[in-house]
C-alpha cells in the first residue's frame, strides 16, 4: 500500500510542479518564507494569503516548514515542464495564491510519509530520528547569529585559508562576507535582485557585488541540469541533496531569485566549506587547528573559574603523542577531557540509510576522538604522564564542528563500540576504568548551552548528559531540563570581536541594521 501511495503522490506532485513557471514558483517560495518569518508587508506584494498564514508558529495549521520549501524548490527544478501544446485541460499554476503553496506542501508531505513507510522496513526508527534531526536542526537554530559569524570568520581566517580563498575566487573572505550580508539584507525585502544591483550605499563596489552574486548563483538552465544530476537517484525525496546549499541564487535573465534568503547566510559562514574543500592539506590542517584554538578561547571565556589547558606533546620512549585538545580542571581535579573534530559531514553521513557504513571514515574519526580521551586517561594512570587528580565524575567530550551525532541513538553506540575496538588493538593496557564516559557535542550546541549555563550547571549537565536517559539528547536540552529556572541571558563572549574576523564592514552594516533582521544575541 505504501508503494502505491508513493507512486500516487509522486505523480500528483510532479503534475502540479510541471504546471508551475519556475521563476514564479521560486518567488512564491520566497514570499511564503518571508510571510512566516514576520515580514508580512514584503510578502503581500507577491502573495495572496489568508490572515492566519501570517504566523511564525510552526504548529499553526498553515505553517509551511522551511525544509519543505527547500525540498519543493529542488523538486521543481527536476520535474519536466508541460508544454503549451500539451496543456489542454490544465492551467498554469497560480503562484500568487498561498493555496498553491499549501497544495504543494500537502503533496510533498504525503509523498514523504509514503516513502517513510517503505524505508522503515529497512531503516530503524532511531536511525530515522537521526536523519530527521539532521534535516531540521539547522533550520530550527537559524543561520544568522553572532556565534556563526564570529566562529566561521575565525575558522577560515587563517593566512593559508584566506590566501587560498582569494586566489581561487578573486576576492577576499572579508569582501565576500560583506557582500553576502548585504545580499541577505536585500533579499529580506524582495525575492529577486538585478545582477548589477547597486550596493555602493554600503560601500560595496559594483564589480565585487557582481562577482559575489555570480559566485553563489547559477543560471536557471544550469540549475535544472545540476538538480537532475544530484536528485534523480534512488532514495527518499526528503533526503536528497539540495542545489541551494552551494548556489542559493537562481538566475533568470538579468535577475537572480533567492527562494530562501537564510541560505545566503549559511553560504557566507559555514558554507565557505564549499570553497576550501578542494584546498591542499595545509589549508585543511589550519582550519582544524583554528577550531581547537576557538574551543580553548571560548571555554576560557565562559568558564573563568576553571583551568583551561590546550593540548601539549609528550613522549613514551620513541613514540610521540598529543594530549586531547582541551583539558578542564576545577576545584583541584580534572573534570573534563575534550577532543575537537573539525571534519565536515558527507551527505551520506547526514542522510544515508546506513550512515555508519556509508561514511565509515568520518565516524571512525569520531571513534578515534573517544579513544584519544581514554588513552590520555590511561597514560596518566600508568605514569607515562605525571599523574593528576581526576574528578570522581570526570567526563570526556568530543566537540564536533558538524552535527555528526545529534540524536545519534544507535550511531553513538556503534561509534563507542568502534572506539573500544581501536583501544584493544592500539593499546591493550587501556582498562575499562580508563574508558571514562564520553559524549559527543556539536559546537553550536555547546555555545547555546552557555546562553544560560553557569559553571556549576554546565558541569552538572555534562555528567548527566552521559547517562542512559540523556546521552542521546542535545546538551542544551539536558541543561534546560535540569535548570529551567536559568534564563537565556548570557551574551556570546566574542560579539565585540566580530570586526576582527570579518572586517571593518561590520560596523557599517550595523549602522544599517534597520534594513536587516538582526542576528540573535546568543
Amino acid at each position: 500500500m505504501s508503494r502505491q501511495k508513493k507512486e500516487l503522490y509522486r505523480r500528483k506532485l510532479d503534475e502540479l510542479l510541471s504546471r508551475a513557471d519556475d521563476a514564479a514558483f521560486l518567488i512564491m517560495c520566497w514570499a511564503t518564507r518571508t510571510l512566516q518569518t514576520g515580514n508580512v508587508r514584503a510578502a503581500a506584494k507577491h502573495l495572496e494569503f489568508p490572515e492566519e498564514a501570517a504566523n511564525s508558529d510552526l504548529t499553526n495549521r498553515l505553517a509551511i516548514y522551511p525544509w519543505l520549501i527547500e525540498t519543493l524548490a529542488n523538486e521543481l527544478l527536476v520535474v519536466p515542464k508541460e508544454t503549451p501544446r500539451l496543456r489542454t485541460k490544465t492551467k498554469t499554476l497560480n503562484c500568487r495564491a498561498f493555496s498553491a503553496m499549501g497544495r504543494a506542501r500537502n503533496l510533498v508531505n504525503e509523498l514523504e510519509n509514503a516513502e517513510d513507510g517503505i524505508a522503515r522496513r529497512n531503516v530503524g526508527i532511531l536511525y530515522e530520528l537521526h536523519r530527521l534531526s539532521q534535516r531540521q536542526f539547522e533550520w530550527q537554530r537559524g543561520f544568522l547569529s553572532f556565534q556563526q559569524l564570529y566562529r566561521s570568520g575565525f575558522l577560515y581566517g587563517g593566512p593559508l585559508t584566506t590566501a587560498y580563498f582569494q586566489a581561487k575566487n578573486g576576492f577576499s573572505l572579508s569582501e565576500y562576507s560583506h557582500a553576502c550580508f548585504a545580499l541577505r539584507a536585500a533579499f529580506n525585502e524582495r525575492p529577486n535582485v538585478r545582477l548589477d544591483f547597486d550596493f555602493t550605499g554600503v560601500s560595496i563596489p559594483s564589480e565585487l557585488s557582481v562577482a559575489v552574486i555570480k559566485h553563489i548563483s547559477c543560471t536557471h538552465q544550469d540549475a535544472r541540469r545540476e538538480a537532475a544530476r544530484i536528485r534523480t537517484v534512488p532514495g527518499q525525496t526528503a533526503y536528497k541533496p539540495s542545489i541551494l546549499r552551494s548556489t542559493p541564487l537562481i538566475v533568470f535573465g538579468e535577475a537572480a531569485v533567492c527562494p530562501l534568503p537564510e541560505l545566503i547566510s549559511l553560504r557566507a559562514a559555514g558554507g565557505v566549506f564549499y570553497d576550501v574543500i578542494d584546498g591542499p592539506d595545509p589549508v585543511k590542517n589550519e582550519i582544524a587547528a583554528r577550531f581547537e584554538t576557538y574551543c580553548v578561547d571560548f571555554l576560557r571565556a565562559v568558564l573563568p573559574s576553571s583551568q583551561i589547558s590546550p593540548s601539549f606533546k609528550y613522549k613514551q620512549g620513541k613514540r610521540h603523542f598529543d594530549t586531547p585538545d582541551v583539558l578542564i580542571s576545577r576545584r583541584g581535579g580534572m573534570a573534563v577531557v575534550l577532543e575537537c573534530k573539525a571534519r565536515r559531514m558527507s551527505f551520506s553521513a547526514r542522510f544515508g540509510d546506513d550512515p555508519i557504513s556509508a561514511a565509515a571514515r568520518g565516524y571512525d574519526e569520531m571513534a578515534k576522538g573517544a579513544f584519544q580521551i581514554w588513552r590520555y586517561v590511561s597514560h596518566r594512570r600508568r605514569g607515562i604522564l605525571p599523574p593528576v587528580e581526576f574528578a570522581s565524575d570526570v567526563r570526556g567530550i568530543v566537540v564536533t564542528l558538524d552535527t555528526w551525532l545529534s540524536m545519534g541513538g544507535p550511531i553513538i553506540d556503534e561509534v563507542l563500540s568502534r572506539a573500544k575496538s581501536i583501544a584493544r588493538e592500539s593499546d591493550p593496557e587501556i582498562t575499562d576504568a580508563d574508558q571514562i564516559a564520553v559524549r559527543f557535542c556539536h559546537i553550536d550546541d555547546l555555545e547555546k548551552t552557555f546562553a544560560s549555563a553557569t559553571e556549576d550547571s554546565f558541569f552538572e549537565a555534562v555528567v548527566r548528559g552521559t547517562d542512559d536517559e540523556h546521552r542521546g539528547w542535545m546538551l542544551e536540552r539536558v541543561h534546560n531540563k535540569l535548570h529551567p529556572e536559568l534564563p537565556e541571558a548570557r551574551p556570546y563572549p566574542f560579539t565585540d570581536r566580530i570586526p576582527d574576523v570579518v572586517g571593518d564592514w561590520w560596523a557599517v552594516m550595523v549602522a544599517h541594521a534597520h534594513r536587516e533582521t538582526p542576528p540573535s544575541s546568543h
